[in-house]
Formats: C-alpha cells, sequence, structure tokens
C-alpha cells in the first residue's frame, strides 16, 4: 500500500487531554491516527450524510486507509536514549546539551554475556563524560531523554527539535440559562500554540482510497478541527495530502539493516571477550521500534507487551539460559531467532467516541519508542521480506489509528550508541 505524506499547519491553538477528568488538563503534543481518523471522519458525515460505502473504505478497512501520527518533528527519539540530568540535549544543540547516549546495544551486551558489566563500563555509559569549563568531567547520571530530533545530512549533526509553545488558558463558565458567567465555575485548558510549524505525518492509502480522501479534502478546503474545545476558537488545522512518499528501496534498505547488525556485533566484539558472544556468533541482529505504540492482544484478549502474540514467527520475550533460548521456525526449519532484549511499557489509551456520546473502551497500548532487539540464525533473504512485510503492514491492533507502525534498525541506535567506532551514516 503506498505511504503519501500529509503535513497539518496548525491554524488556532490546539488542546488535546491525556485523561477525560476536566480536573487534569494537561495536553498532548501529538494529534494520534485516532483523532486525524475522527475528525475526518465527522467531515466526511457532515459533507455526505450518513457513512456508505467510501466511509468504510477510508475509515473503517485497515487494508485501505491508515492513518499515522502527526507530530512537530521528523524523527521521535526512543525509549532507549538518555541524556545529562544537569545538561539534557545533543552535543550541536543551542545551548549546547552535554549529549545523547542510546542505552540499546548496552542492554543487548548485558544479555549477551549473561551477566552485568564491568563497572567501568557502567560508569561510562551511566554517568555523563563531558568535559566541564572548570576543568574534568561532568559525572552527573544519564537520564531519559525524549521527544524529537533532527538530522542535518549537510553538516552531519543531530539536534533537539524545539517543543511547540505551550498556553495556558483561563476560561469562565456560561450559565445555559442566563448565558452570562456562571459563578464559581473557572477552568483552564492546556493548549499548544498556532501559528507553529508545519507537523508532519502520513497517510497509508490504496489508488482509490487516495482518490477519495482528495475529494473529501478538496470539499473542505483541507480544514478541520481535532481535539478538545472545538466549539471554543481551538483546534482547527489546514491538511495537505503530499505526493508519495520516497521510500528507499528494498535493497537500500536491507542494506542498512546489515550494516546495522553489523554495527552490533562490532561493538560486542569490543565490549566482550570471545568467550561471552559464543551462542550469539554469525548471528543477524534487528530491532522492532514501535514510534506511536501498538496495542497486542494474545488468544483470550489480555493485553500485552510481546509482539509475538500478533506476530507468529517472532520469538516471545523469555528470560532462560542462552544455551536453551533460540527457537526453531515452522515455515523455515533450519533457521532459529531469538529475543535478546526489549525496553517497553504498557500506557493507557484512553477516547471518546463522539457518534455514540460516551467514552471508548480503554486500551492499553505499548508505550510509543518501545524497542525490542532479536538474533537470526538462517537464510537473511527471508529475515528481510519477513521484516518488509512489517514494515509496510503494520502489527497488532487498531492498525488505521497508526498503531501497531514498525520501524525496522532504527539508526538512532547505530548513531548515538555509547561508543564512538559505530559509522555515523544514517538512511534517509
Amino acid at each position: 500500500m503506498p505511504r503519501y505524506r500529509l503535513t497539518a499547519t496548525p491554524l488556532d491553538p490546539i488542546t488535546q487531554r491525556k485523561s477525560r477528568q476536566s480536573q487534569v488538563s494537561a495536553g498532548l503534543t501529538s494529534i494520534s491516527g485516532t483523532t486525524l481518523r475522527g475528525a475526518l471522519a465527522k467531515e466526511f458525515i457532515d459533507l455526505y450524510g450518513d457513512g456508505d460505502a467510501r466511509f468504510g473504505e477510508l475509515f473503517l478497512d485497515e487494508d485501505a486507509t491508515r492513518f499515522g501520527t502527526l507530530t512537530p518533528w521528523p524523527r521521535s527519539i526512543p525509549l532507549t536514549a538518555t541524556s545529562c540530568k544537569r545538561f539534557p540535549g545533543f552535543a550541536d544543540d543551542q545551548p549546547r546539551g552535554h549529549g545523547v547516549i542510546d542505552q540499546l546495544w548496552m542492554r543487548v551486551a548485558e544479555q549477551v554475556s549473561g551477566g552485568p558489566l564491568s563497572a567501568a563500563q557502567l560508569d561510562l555509559w551511566l554517568y555523563c563524560q563531558s568535559p566541564l569549563e572548570a576543568g574534568g568531567r561532568c559525572g552527573a547520571a544519564m537520564k531519559p531523554f525524549s521527544g524529537g530530533w533532527q538530522w542535518d545530512e549537510d553538516s552531519s549533526t543531530a539536534t533537539t527539535h524545539k517543543k511547540p509553545a505551550a498556553l495556558v488558558n483561563a476560561h469562565v463558565g456560561i450559565d445555559r440559562a442566563t448565558g452570562t458567567a456562571s459563578p464559581s465555575i473557572f477552568y483552564t485548558l492546556c493548549a499548544i500554540d498556532a501559528p507553529q510549524q508545519a507537523w508532519l505525518g502520513y497517510v497509508d492509502a490504496t489508488p482509490h482510497s487516495r482518490t477519495q480522501l482528495d475529494e473529501l479534502l478538496q470539499r473542505s478546503h483541507g480544514r478541520i478541527r481535532v481535539g478538545h474545545a472545538k466549539t471554543r476558537g481551538y483546534g482547527r488545522i489546514q491538511l495537505q495530502l503530499d505526493e508519495q512518499a520516497d521510500d528507499n528501496s528494498a535493497n537500500d534498505q536491507t542494506a542498512a539493516w546489515t550494516r546495522w547488525s553489523d554495527s552490533l556485533r562490532q561493538f560486542l566484539g569490543q565490549t566482550l571477550a570471545p568467550k561471552q558472544t559464543q551462542a550469539y556468533e554469525n548471528c543477524t541482529f534487528f530491532s522492532l521500534t514501535f514510534p506511536a505504540g501498538a496495542i497486542f492482544v494474545d488468544s483470550f484478549l489480555r493485553y500485552s507487551l510481546d509482539p509475538a502474540t500478533t506476530t507468529t514467527w517472532l520469538p516471545g520475550l523469555r528470560e532462560v539460559d542462552a544455551e536453551t533460548l533460540w527457537r526453531n521456525l515452522e515455515s523455515l526449519p533450519e533457521a532459529m531467532l531469538t529475543n535478546v532484549t526489549a525496553v517497553t511499557r504498557h500506557e493507557l489509551v484512553r477516547g471518546w467516541n463522539a457518534a455514540h456520546g460516551l467514552p471508548r473502551q480503554d486500551d492499553y497500548a505499548v508505550a510509543a519508542g518501545a524497542v525490542y532487539v532479536y538474533a537470526y540464525r538462517g537464510d537473511p533473504a527471508w529475515l528481510w521480506a519477513q521484516l518488509q512485510a512489517i514494515q509496510t503492514s503494520a502489527i497488532g491492533l487498531r492498525r488505521n489509528e497508526g498503531f501497531g507502525q514498525v520501524l525496522v534498525c532504527d539508526p538512532f541506535h547505530q548513531l548515538f550508541a555509547p561508543t564512538t567506532f559505530v559509522s555515523t551514516e544514517i538512511p534517509a
């Protein structure tokens, strides 16, 4: 299914609640695929009346149309990123941060070695090594670092993407009977200011769905309202659906994934003793990152953190001895696959069903930025084909709302690995 770039320009402040309770007014800094899909569905009904076959194709069929998350940054930082507690940020930021270290490969090294790393290695990676003007090193703890980042191809530098400016607007409640200010009703709304830079997202659509979506945006002049308090001057955005995204070819992707695996094996070779890496000798490593999160359920409809519940060829998350953790694949008996490590957590997903006027069912999703690392023995061609398939189709539930999008071998881990020898080449 082709992927098209979607650009959203805020025309009004945007407010989105993290919770349905009015006392909790903290806002979100991105527009989820769920919100975007719902706003476009409402616009469709306002323009065309009740839903028809076109409505089902655009908003109900996961294999015809999928709406991605709109974010104010081009790249999202995974859960494995850390930065200095005192001076967080990339070394190329202005004002300058003390740098970012991605700890995924350190976690892989711990699992491969079967035990804790040396105190010297942990000190090097868990505490800031940036020099101070007064002399010596910073020594502050490395803490989780989140948000967005951007890569400058010309200067080969990475910087933190500026977060949208936040507003806290005060409002007075209106008495419905008198139409005047209601006594003792005063509340605030946390909003993202406008105008801001354009927000970036995507839409996966078949050619026919793309035509239907173009017609919808043309009739609405590309303007829809999203989020909370839409009747109070919030939430108006301008949408523009661009041409098909210039995705890398299959050969370019597999070459980048191979370099990622080779760099990780080189890192392990320099970090661990040869005896410690014997169980993973000649393996192909790969990672799965979920930039917008994912929703997995097992056969009993219980929420899970394990992608294997919906992708049968993946091995489950297990903590067993390195000699017995490999699992043979039924479709490829000579191949073996294992989960090495994962950095993940659950996140409550809530919403509102405007059509029914009721809250949506709460779901527990894998948090945005979660990362899973696997090792594979066998024919690389089979593995690359499987990875390309899940990266194209996404996995899990509610895929048409942006959940389950997969980023294979995120170059962030390679670029900000705990050592400097790793190649800084980053795919476009």
